[in-house]
This record gives structure tokens, C-alpha cells and sequence, in this order.
């Protein structure tokens, strides 16, 4: 009898403890996808997330970025302008507003967050000089300002990857090869497995079968991180391999068909190749794509690109009728 009551006990126990590790197990699982770059997938579960958590800042600027990289802009606007509604003070929300007013032509509202953002009070934070580093360089385009900045990030902490990666970053843009290099292995002493250091890494060897073995530990660490797979497509198409350019493009789109650079590179390739048609669907796709993102710049240079493709069909065509006829 002792024991049927004890299996009762135990069972009424697991029964109970059930219910807060499955809330506990679900209301992670969405910022895991984020950080393994499976944002279609994440945003499944932030949108479930955001209902029970609807003045959480950081909830709103994850929804933001994982709508950014799947190609909806209105919507990634819309949840970055909430996370700083919510908190005027989080400098992330800020960076992302202005980067996607930014790219989406919205020049006037991409100004005003940016003066927003320099009236913000960086507190001792990390991450509040880390951002404030990043809108120096992405938005300015001003390394030597954004140094100062991202070296008080690393000093206030000395443990985060990603501020290394960004001040060797920011090295190599003034030209500083040797500091860059310094900073981009700080990253991956204090991360071995980051997907962003082996891709920095890579770009020293661009061109040449040495960065290879970087991109692919990049690959590895984070297989749903299209950016390595778009290097390596890069770097054999310069060493004239296309099809495995094609291949790591493929690859691209499979893991995130929403990013329109994927279906813009193969493009490129299949018109190298000579095959018009192929180019002409990847390219309004990439177009498609490039318009939900609200990136300008890219539909205008596409535009161009397609008119090229187009020509070189309709050349195709009539070299086949010349055959024909003869």
C-alpha cells in the first residue's frame, strides 16, 4: 500500500512539474531558432511569445530582425519602433530602425532615430556601446569613431565575441590588417565556434582555396547562417569553380528561402554560363524579395541586371533561329 501511495505521490509530482518546464522549454525555443539564423522558424514562436509578453523590448526587437531577414520590412519597422516605444532607452532597437528606414529610402525617419539614438545616456553597458559603435560604422560609415566606442564595449566586457569581431572589423576598414586580425582572434579565444570570427577570417584568404577552411568551420558552427554559404559561393566563383558557386547558393536558399542575395548570385552565375533563362527567374526573384525588404539601392542595380539577362535571351533566341535557318 506504501508504495502505490509513494507512485502516486511521484506521479502527481512529474504531473505538476510538467506544465512550467513545458512554458519554460517553449518560451526559449523561439530565440534559439534566432540564434541558429532560423528566423522563419523563430518567428513562429515569438508571435505565440509576443500575446503573453507584450511590453517585452528585446521580444520585439528579435521580431524585428527575424522579419528584416525574411524579407518583410514593413513589419520589421513596426517592431523596432515598439521595442523603443517600450524602452526609449535600448539602443538596439535604435540601430535596427535606422539601418531599415536607411536601406527602405525612409531618410527622414532614419535621421530622427538617429539624433534619438545620440541623445540616449550610454549607461556602463556593453551592449549600449556596442550599438552605439555599430551606428558609427553601418550608419556613418566612420571606423575611427566607432573604435573609441566598441573598445569601451569589450573593456566593460571582456567575454563578448561579437564586440571583437566588429573592432576587427572596423580595424580592416582603415586598412589595419594585422590590429584586425588580432581582435578577430580574440573573438575565437573567447568563442571557438563563432560562425561571424571564421567568416572574418576567411576575407583575409578571399579568392584563394585558403579561406575555404574558415567558411566551411563557419558553415559548420551555424548551418543556417546563409552568409558563409554566400562567401563560399563568392570565393569559387573567383577561383572559376561555378558549379560549386552554384552549390553554396542552392544551399543558401534551401536553408533561407526568403533572402533575395541568394537568388541575385546564382543569378549572376547562370548568366556566366550562358543560361539567360535561369538567370531571368533567380533575378525577379531576387527583385520580389529585394522590394518586401525595402532596399532601393539593390532593386535599382537588379533592374539593370535584369534588363542584361533579358538582352542576353533575346541574343540567344535569335542565334538559335540563325542555326535554324541555315
Amino acid at each position: 500500500m506504501r508504495i502505490v501511495l509513494l507512485l502516486i505521490v511521484l506521479l502527481q509530482g512529474l504531473n505538476m512539474a510538467a506544465p512550467a518546464e513545458a512554458i519554460e522549454i517553449g518560451g526559449s525555443r523561439g530565440k534559439r531558432y534566432f540564434n541558429d539564423y532560423r528566423f522563419q522558424k523563430a518567428l513562429e514562436y515569438f508571435e505565440k511569445d509576443i500575446r503573453k509578453r507584450p511590453n517585452d523590448a528585446e521580444l520585439c526587437t528579435d521580431m524585428a530582425e527575424s522579419y528584416y531577414e525574411t524579407s518583410n520590412v514593413w513589419e520589421a519597422i513596426r517592431y523596432a519602433k515598439k521595442a523603443i516605444e517600450i524602452d526609449p532607452g535600448y539602443l538596439r532597437a535604435y540601430y535596427d530602425v535606422i539601418k531599415f528606414c536607411s536601406m527602405s529610402g525612409y531618410r527622414e525617419q532614419a535621421e530622427l532615430y538617429y539624433r534619438r539614438a545620440m541623445a540616449v545616456p550610454a549607461e556602463d553597458d556593453s551592449e549600449d556601446y556596442y550599438y552605439l559603435g555599430k551606428i558609427m560604422m553601418d550608419i556613418d560609415q566612420s571606423p575611427n569613431d566607432a573604435l573609441p566606442l566598441l573598445n569601451k564595449a569589450a573593456e566593460l566586457d571582456p567575454t563578448s565575441s561579437k564586440v571583437y569581431n566588429e573592432i576587427g572589423r572596423a580595424y580592416l576598414a582603415l586598412g589595419k590588417k594585422e590590429e584586425a586580425r588580432e581582435n578577430i582572434s580574440k573573438a575565437l579565444r573567447v568563442d571557438r565556434y563563432s560562425s561571424e570570427a571564421q567568416q572574418a577570417l576567411g576575407k583575409f584568404y578571399h579568392g584563394t582555396k585558403e579561406a575555404t577552411p574558415y567558411y566551411l568551420k563557419a558553415v559548420k558552427a551555424k548551418p543556417f547562417n546563409i552568409r558563409p554559404h554566400l562567401l563560399l559561393a563568392d570565393n569559387y566563383e573567383k577561383m572559376k569553380d561555378l558549379e560549386n558557386a552554384k552549390y553554396y547558393c542552392y544551399e543558401a536558399i534551401r536553408k533561407n528561402p526568403d533572402h533575395p542575395e541568394a537568388y541575385y548570385v546564382i543569378a549572376s552565375l547562370y548568366a556566366q554560363t550562358g543560361e539567360h533563362n535561369l538567370a531571368v527567374i533567380n533575378i525577379k526573384k531576387a527583385m520580389e524579395l529585394y522590394q518586401n525588404k525595402g532596399d532601393k539601392k539593390m532593386m535599382e542595380i537588379i533592374s539593370e541586371h535584369l534588363e542584361n539577362a533579358l538582352e542576353g535571351m533575346r541574343n540567344m533566341e535569335k542565334e538559335e533561329k540563325t542555326e535554324e535557318q541555315k
